[in-house]
C-alpha cells in the first residue's frame, strides 16, 4: 500500500511535512516513534490520514487524502451497485423544482434545511 506521502502526490494536493505529521502526535514519546521508525517522512495511508484529519480545524472533518479517498470509495460502490439508478437507462428524478431536474437546492429542500 503507498504511503500517505504518495497518495496525497498522486492526489495533486499539498503533502503534509514531517514536522506537519509530528504537530499531530499525542505525546513526545508518539512524536519519538514517528522519527526512529521514518513514518513522519514514510507514513503509513492509515495514519497520515488521521493526522490530516487531526490537523484540521477543531478535528471535524477529512483532510483532502481523507476525503477524496472516501468521496471515490462511495461513487465506486454507487457505479458498482446492481441498484444503483445509474443502470436505469434514461432515469430522470421525479422530485425537484423542474421536471427531470434534482439539483442541490432541491436535496436541501426535500431535507427540510431550505425553504
Amino acid at each position: 500500500m503507498p504511503t500517505g506521502q504518495a497518495v496525497a502526490k498522486a492526489l495533486g494536493v499539498s503533502v503534509m511535512s514531517a514536522a506537519e505529521i509530528e504537530t499531530t502526535a499525542d505525546s513526545p514519546d508518539q512524536v519519538r516513534v514517528l522519527r526512529e521508525s521514518g513514518f513522519n517522512t514514510r507514513t503509513p495511508l492509515w495514519y497520515y490520514v488521521l493526522a490530516e484529519a487531526n490537523g484540521q480545524p477543531k478535528r471535524k472533518h477529512l483532510g483532502e487524502v481523507g476525503s477524496t479517498l472516501l468521496a471515490e470509495v462511495f461513487v465506486g460502490l454507487v457505479l458498482r451497485s446492481e441498484d444503483s439508478i445509474l443502470r436505469t437507462k434514461r432515469w430522470k428524478p421525479t422530485l425537484g423544482s423542474k421536471k427531470g431536474v434534482f439539483n442541490l437546492p432541491d436535496l436541501l429542500r426535500f431535507a427540510g434545511v431550505l425553504k
